[in-house]
């Protein structure tokens, strides 16, 4: 099938001239520069998508990862994407994914063998790409960190609205060429805006001319780019009081035409609300039909803002359509507005909200309406969430335009008006590597990397709502959760912080305890997790997150699996028994299988050797007394305990262990049995695949050392100090002989905790830590997750079919 044949099965249109161009340049292209509604999108994912599916001896990235600023973005492109999937057929062999303030629903980390669309915010995918993935328990970090910056195409989209995320997606595309990566590793970025020089950063280098892919004569000579190109917004300045809602509720009322869709962009959620409250007021003197204003913004939950997205795309009727909205539909957003209110911003987002008008040209000559109408209100310096020089800036832009038209074609000569790229903090060789490291700090705190994610105040914390709190409490579905700011400042935003007081709580979930526990406002930072209690307020469905409300909050579900903690077994693989004879050949067998997938990316004999014998050795500590016992507590009734003497991987059970073990980890032991028996070469080889069997949960890596206390002042908050990671210091303690399968039984093991130590032993016997730095060292840190996730995808595909009763 040709590419065009391919193209227009999926999306129903023709090629452009220069998306057919952009799959005859060999993957040259870094920098794609067309404007709004140009097809951006379909250019890239189709693109990857034939090469992956049609074009065999492509030399593709299994992973496409497409990176947008913003949640409402990320909606709106998963539902197309699995449109072209579903049209091209090839639903079984590329999966999608959306990864947006919490779990996605499809456990794609299962698959490292496998093509996937992954679709997210910035906010979510560079925490991930950095190590530090919000919205996750830390022991899955370094899964996801592995597969997105191996074998993957990364697109980022409407970069102009990413702030401190752009140089860090360039620094992590120069960084994967020097440090070194399984499979192609290539980024894509895109804007209708951006400057080749906003791509240059210490570790990546601009891209030259021949590398910026934009419309030429042939593509504004087809009828429908050309119509867009053409397209007429008429620019007016109004005089309404912005910070008055009846005023702007006033002013949007007056400029809609009936029949139209008029759109109003404010630059806050809260005056969005205002606004919307206003029009929809029945008392009110702007009241309009309720069912007709549709308020749109960032901080709803999934099925309010589901149906709100539905609502603003839906096929336009003969009755009237007001969008009351936020910067969340200013890129990317497929509406056209007859009639665009906005507040002063940025330039670079002025131009991406003339985009929501007249949008495919529809509004011409000939017809009813003559043009699109831009209409803009400015704010003053103190109450724009922007840069007072950058307001300046568009004000007099604007000013100068006044009665003019800002389509695409009457904009080709101001590109000079673009600011350089401001990259306030610019992530460093050095960082990314010391972010491998996933070991708490004293106090159990990991290095906050939201300056190099975002790095403006829109930066977050998810919250979700339950009627009851408690320590137990059900860890929350990615449906319920909500995206807020921190708050706290005068003038900015409201967030969590100005919704908690002296009757108000929050809790988070503290892994080490394996509880919800009540937090202080001093203690928020980026990309937690938050359980409020429903019944003191803080959500609306028609206005979405409010601070000051006290309304009672509708709780979808409250039962769910329970979060992940430090001493915690997936709860997943917790009801039938198995053997750990079986679950070792079963893990290996699945590493094989995923390997075997992998011949190209992964080449290395002695590589694939340590991988495959980490997954049969990976739970040989589990054959610890102490782990044995805790298998058979806890038991469902009338299920009885398996054989004294059959060591077991997995039980219907549900124990935990008491202060005398406090967070054992029987991976250690299976460390130490591949450093002593395992038949491979002394050395680097042994070294990965005893690596690899103590990471397969993400809870013992680079470093061996105790963990923060239970509770801070609790007189058990060190219960044991002779104890690290559950084993005995001073004596070492006996992992008995065990049973791998296939006649293999590994002898009793000597757990000697001396290997924690830093330096070189007395006999000569090198550290973990030594080891551990020794492998980041000759792999790099994109490789050596990869290959974590591996082990990990081997693990739990085996537990789940073991579960299922298939193997």
């Amino acid at each position: 099938m040709t590419y065009a044949g391919f193209f227009k099965r999926a999306t129903g249109f023709n090629l452009y001239p220069y998306q057919a161009r952009l799959a005859e340049s060999d993957g040259e292209f870094s920098l794609l520069r067309v404007p709004t509604g140009a097809g951006k999108t379909e250019a890239v994912i189709l693109l990857w998508l034939y090469q992956s599916s049609v074009c065999a001896d492509a030399a593709v990235p299994r992973r496409l990862v497409y990176c947008l600023p913003m949640r409402t973005l990320v909606e709106q492109t998963v539902e197309r994407v699995q449109k072209w999937v579903g049209n091209l057929g090839v639903e079984d062999d590329v999966g999608v994914v959306k990864l947006m303030d919490g779990e996605p629903r499809t456990q794609w980390h299962l698959h490292p063998e496998k093509r996937f669309i992954v679709v997210g915010t910035q906010d979510m995918l560079l925490s991930r790409a950095l190590n530090r993935g919000y919205g996750m328990g830390y022991n899955l970090w370094p899964v996801e960190y592995g597969l997105l910056n191996n074998d993957c195409l990364w697109v980022m989209d409407e970069v102009q609205l990413m702030a401190n995320g752009l140089p860090t997606s360039t620094q992590l595309a120069g960084l994967r060429g020097k440090l070194g990566t399984f499979g192609p590793a290539r980024t894509i970025w895109m804007s209708a805006t951006a400057r080749r020089d906003w791509l240059g950063t210490i570790d990546h280098a601009a891209p030259s001319e021949e590398q910026v892919v934009e419309l030429g004569d042939g593509d504004l000579a087809d009828p429908g780019l050309g119509k867009r190109h053409n397209a007429r917004k008429v620019v007016a300045k109004e005089t309404a009081d912005f910070k008055e809602p009846k005023e702007m509720a006033k002013l949007i009322s007056e400029k809609h035409e009936p029949g139209t869709l008029t759109l109003a962009i404010v630059n806050t959620v809260e005056r969005a609300q205002g606004i919307y409250k206003e029009l929809t007021n029945p008392r009110g003197k702007v009241s309009m039909d309720a069912e007709r204003v549709v308020l749109v913004h960032s901080r709803f939950r999934e099925g309010d803002r589901e149906e709100k997205q539905a609502r603003i795309t839906a096929p336009m009727d003969s009755a009237d359509r007001v969008v009351v909205a936020t910067q969340a539909v200013e890129a990317g957003v497929d509406i056209s507005a007859r009639t665009l209110i906005t507040e002063i911003a940025p330039w670079a987002s002025m131009v991406q909200r003339f985009g929501r008008c007249n949008r495919g040209g529809e509004f011409r000559p000939g017809k009813d309406h003559q043009q699109g109408d831009v209409l803009w209100v400015d704010v003053d310096k103190e109450t724009a969430p922007y840069e007072s020089d950058d307001i300046d800036d568009a004000r007099e832009i604007m000013e100068s335009l006044q009665g003019r038209s800002v389509g695409p074609a009457a904009l080709e000569d101001m590109d000079d008006r673009m600011k350089d790229a401001d990259h306030m903090t610019v992530i460093r060789r050095r960082d990314v590597v010391g972010l491998f490291d996933t070991t708490p700090d004293l106090s159990g705190s990991y290095l906050d990397v939201s300056q190099y994610v975002r790095g403006t105040e829109e930066t977050g914390v998810s919250v979700f709502w339950r009627e009851k709190p408690a320590e137990d409490a059900p860890k929350p579905r990615h449906d319920e959760t909500v995206n807020v700011p921190i708050g706290g400042t005068r003038g900015g935003p409201k967030g969590i912080k100005d919704y908690l007081g002296s009757e108000r709580r929050a809790w988070r979930w503290d892994f080490l305890d394996s509880r919800w526990e009540s937090i202080q406002s001093r203690e928020i930072h980026p990309g937690m997790t938050l359980m409020l209690d429903a019944n003191q307020g803080g959500y609306d469905p028609d206005t979405g997150w409010n601070a000051s409300s006290k309304e009672a909050v509708t709780v979808t579900e409250e039962e769910g699996d329970p979060e992940d903690g430090q001493g915690s077994e997936p709860t997943n693989t917790r009801k039938r028994w198995v053997t750990l004879s079986r679950h070792s050949r079963n893990v290996e067998r699945e590493a094989m299988a995923i390997l075997g997938e992998m011949a190209e990316e992964v080449t290395e004999s002695e590589v694939r050797e340590a991988v495959t014998l980490a997954a049969l050795y990976h739970d040989a500590g589990k054959a610890h007394p102490a782990f044995q016992e805790i298998l058979r507590q806890s038991l469902p009734e009338g299920e009885s305990p398996r054989g004294e003497y059959e060591i077991m991987a997995k039980s219907p059970g549900n124990g935990r262990f008491g202060s005398d073990r406090r967070h054992f980890r029987h991976e250690l032991g299976s460390a130490l049995a591949v450093l002593k028996y395992a038949e491979l070469p002394e050395g680097e080889t042994r070294d990965l695949a005893a690596y690899l069997a103590a990471a397969h949960h993400g809870k013992v890596r680079l470093g061996m050392r105790s963990l923060p206390g239970a509770r801070t002042g609790n007189k058990d908050s060190n219960p044991d100090p002779d104890k690290l990671l559950g084993y005995r210091v001073l004596e070492p303690e006996q992992l008995p002989e065990v049973d791998l399968g296939e006649g293999l039984r590994v002898p009793e093991t000597t757990l000697d905790m001396s290997i924690a130590q830093i330096g070189m032993g007395e006999n000569g016997r090198r550290s973990w830590l030594e080891r551990s730095l020794a492998l980041l060292e000759r792999f790099g840190p994109f490789r050596l997750a990869y290959l974590e996730a591996i082990v990990r995808a081997a693990d739990m595909r085996a537990s789940r079919d073991e579960q299922r009763g298939a193997n």
